[in-house]
């Protein structure tokens, strides 16, 4: 989920630019900082964004500037101007205060202008600024910041394949060692069984619940199947789902119940090195399946 867009267009009138940057998070979580004039766009912009970035603690900035020296730092509408000279030559005369016309112009631009006080000159103001310029630079930020995520997306999946495989080969030294393993065990069991015979100490039924005992310590034939299958699942869902994050955190899960009983039953040195090395791998997908939708 991780991504960068960016794009900056120009006009006549404005040079605009927009920042999209996004991180990990379970849900959308979109923070927006839009110039004043487009305030009541947000609900617009948010739509906008949702609709193309599932998911990711999602930032957007907008920057609207006006080109040249001499531009008008504010839009204004001339009504709205004349309309407040008016009311306020009409309340110098209810007050007879005699105020020049260059004083009461000077009050009615100023009142006009400022959108804290006056909504009119706010609409106008918003109005006067073209907002499909904006709305299209925005749309090209967001596809910006997807295909910067298709291309971490590209690396990540071969780092994800790669862990994957190595699990795949410790599994393969599972099996490969599996005859020594349990010829060890075996010869661990007979061993104990002797000197139970030899000293006069077993009981009846004993050797029976001490084979059945270690026969299911010994046995992880399921358990490598079951792994098996779900790595080539994961395999599988990487290569076809574009959008797995949740779905291969829970096969993650689930081959790490597997590699965990593998270790529990093992009851070998050598076997648990390998175990070991299968969670290393395990714990680096976990960590790389966040960064995925």
């Amino acid at each position: 989920m991780t991504g960068f867009g960016a794009h900056n267009a120009e006009t006549e009138q404005k040079s605009i630019l927009v920042e999209i940057k996004s991180l990990n998070s379970k849900g959308l979580d979109l923070s927006v900082k839009l110039p004043r004039e487009f305030s009541d766009k947000e609900l617009e912009i948010r739509n906008l964004v949702a609709n193309r970035l599932d998911r990711g603690k999602v930032s957007l900035y907008v920057d609207v500037t006006e080109k040249g020296e001499g531009a008008a730092p504010e839009r204004f509408d001339k009504e709205v101007i004349k309309y407040r000279y008016q009311q306020l030559s009409a309340l110098d005369t209810e007050l007879d205060t005699n105020l020049s016309k260059q004083e009461l112009f000077q009050m009615a631009y100023q009142w006009a202008t400022n959108p804290q006080k006056d909504a009119e000159a706010k609409a106008a103001a918003a109005e006067a600024l073209d907002w499909a310029p904006v709305k299209a630079a925005i749309e090209a930020a967001i596809e910006n910041c997807l295909t910067f995520r298709l291309d971490e997306g590209s690396n990540l999946e071969a780092k994800l394949l790669e862990y994957n495989d190595s699990i795949k080969k410790w599994l393969q030294v599972v099996r490969d060692t599996e005859g020594t393993r349990v010829g060890r065990v075996k010869a661990r069991i007979d061993e104990k069984l002797k000197d139970l015979v030899e000293n006069g100490t077993l009981e009846p039924g004993r050797l029976e619940a001490e084979m059945m005992f270690y026969v299911e310590k010994l046995d992880i034939n399921e358990e490598m199947v079951r792994l098996a299958k779900h790595l080539d699942y994961f395999e599988e869902t990487i290569k076809t789902d574009p959008a797995c994050g949740k779905k291969i955190g829970f096969i993650s899960q689930e081959m790490g119940r597997e590699i965990n009983t593998i270790g529990s039953k093992a009851n070998d040195a050598d076997l648990q090195k390998v175990v070991v090395n299968m969670k290393e791998e395990l714990e680096k997908i976990k960590e790389q399946s966040l960064n995925i939708l």
